[in-house]
């Protein structure tokens, strides 16, 4: 409502920040899963998992969006026999 379209606007989300709660997980099929929300320009971001509810969250990467507009961002993880099921979130650093 500013006048700026989204994809050139550095704040069409009022504060700035997308939500990332609207993350989403696709699975890609034979183990594989696809992990993808929200990004903002130049921002850092770890996508961390557990393999268990009470376990301890570890970071499995950390993701830089360099690219200057808010996109839509990407990864995917393997999944394998010793894995699992796992419990991903994507957290917002920088």
């Amino acid at each position: 409502g500013d006048g700026t379209a989204n994809g050139f606007d550095i704040t069409p989300f009022g504060r700035g920040l997308p939500d990332v709660l609207t993350s989403e997980i696709t699975d890609k099929g034979k183990g594989r899963i696809r992990i993808s929300w929200m990004g903002i320009p130049d921002s850092l971001y770890h996508i961390v998992y557990r393999n268990h509810v009470d376990s301890e969250w570890q970071i499995l990467r950390k993701y830089h969006h360099s690219k200057p507009s808010v996109e839509v961002v990407s990864f995917e993880d393997d999944l394998n026999a010793s894995s699992g099921h796992r419990f991903y979130k994507v957290v917002f650093i920088d």
